[in-house]
């Protein structure tokens, strides 16, 4: 009898131990740890510098809820994709649960067979409807959205321009205002990359039928030789770093740069800085939405079913409103969850300058426009062609048809 007793004693602290342990943070914890089998699951990323950081400390809050799963992450190997196919060092992928890349990197792996072609469980909600488009394929969403990236911008230099520009117009009437011929403390920056250039012209390249390419072209190329070509600056002679240097110096208050130089800008000027669309500098064709890209997260296939719980587990935790709240307030970026509150006012508030022009062109056109562009744009910065050449050799390229 007092046997039995015993072990009634037992079984009801155990089950008492168990409720109370299963209601706290810390008895989750526990009860988690010591009842439930270990998961491993393994995480490639796109290498920048923020993930390595931001990562850490995500899987360290997980892990509160989560202390049975176990995390292996690297940065992806800079040699996977090689002309969007993979490299042989793609076995680095074997043991990987999840991929976090852009939406080309999703799509080559789900091509390849590696990542699920359709995101195998529930989408989380709330999530911005302009990224998940990125990644639909024949009407399958692909990965889970993080955040927006790989657009341009116009940073201006505030103690420099005390009138914010909000329309195309108001932008090149600026320009021209500012523009001092010999003196390189006004005008555009622009590096070396051509993205920016194509921004710029991209309302010359789309029109409603009635607009001469051409005569549109020209205008943006005078505008651009007048504004851009300063003290032999052009892309060539000044890199990006080079440019982004020199807007931090105050001796050009326009900069067209990527999204990634947010942070560091703005670090150092403060509410100085401003950002705007990319308007096109022709009025005469119609203004184009801003390019970009995004960061998701891929799912691997043949994982375990406890890999599988784990995986979609800790997705839902990357695209939950603490993890996108410091994405947005430490490191200014542009978010996937809507309504996720941002550090800043300016035109770019949220999606503006994504939001920005009247119409989308498809990826294919750009690319083609952008090479296209190259050899016309080194011939215009060598001085060999002078903006009527540039216009018309552009216009009757076949990257700019729309």
């Amino acid at each position: 009898m007092l046997r039995k007793r015993n072990i009634m004693v037992i079984v009801a602290v155990s089950v008492l131990t168990v409720s109370v342990l299963s209601f706290t943070k810390l008895g989750r914890y526990l009860y988690r740890l010591l009842w439930l089998d270990e998961v491993e699951i393994g995480l490639v990323y796109s290498q920048e510098s923020m993930l390595d950081q931001e990562l850490e400390k995500a899987i360290e809050d997980f892990r509160w809820e989560h202390p049975h799963v176990r995390f292996k992450i690297r940065p992806m190997h800079p040699n996977l994709y090689k002309d969007g196919q993979l490299s042989p060092v793609s076995s680095a992928l074997d043991d990987i649960a999840l991929v976090l890349g852009s939406s080309g990197q999703g799509q080559t792996l789900c091509e390849y067979g590696l990542v699920h072609c359709q995101w195998p469980g529930s989408l989380p909600e709330g999530l911005s409807p302009r990224l998940l488009e990125k990644v639909l394929v024949s009407g399958k969403t692909m990965g889970v959205p993080l955040y927006f990236s790989d657009f341009k911008v116009i940073y201006m230099n505030g103690s420099l321009v005390k009138d914010q520009p909000g329309t195309q117009a108001e932008l090149v009437k600026l320009l021209r205002e500012h523009n001092q011929p010999y003196d390189y403390r006004f005008g555009f920056g622009l590096g070396d990359d051509a993205g920016g250039f194509s921004g710029l012209l991209a309302g010359a390249g789309y029109f409603d039928g009635n607009a001469d390419k051409s005569a549109a072209l020209e205008q943006a190329f005078t505008l651009l030789d007048k504004l851009v070509f300063f003290e032999e600056l052009t892309p060539r002679r000044c890199s990006d770093t080079c440019m982004q240097d020199l807007f931090l110096q105050g001796k050009m208050p326009f900069l067209v740069a990527d999204d990634a130089a947010h942070l560091k800008l703005r670090q150092a000027m403060g509410n100085k800085l401003k950002r705007l669309p990319v308007h096109a500098l022709s009025d005469k064709g119609i203004p184009m939405k801003s390019t970009f890209d995004g960061r998701y997260i891929f799912q691997k296939k043949g994982l375990t079913p406890a890999q599988t719980e784990a995986a979609q587990n800790f997705t839902e935790h990357l695209a939950g409103r603490e993890f996108q709240e410091r994405m947005a307030q430490n490191w200014l970026k542009v978010v996937a969850r809507t309504h996720v509150a941002v550090p800043e006012q300016d035109a770019c508030q949220d999606v503006g300058c994504l939001e920005a022009g009247l119409v989308t062109v498809s990826e294919a056109l750009q690319r083609s426009t952008l090479e296209s562009l190259r050899p016309v744009l080194e011939n215009f910065q060598a001085g060999k062609i002078m903006p009527q050449d540039a216009a018309s050799s552009l216009s009757v390229a076949e990257g700019m048809v729309p």
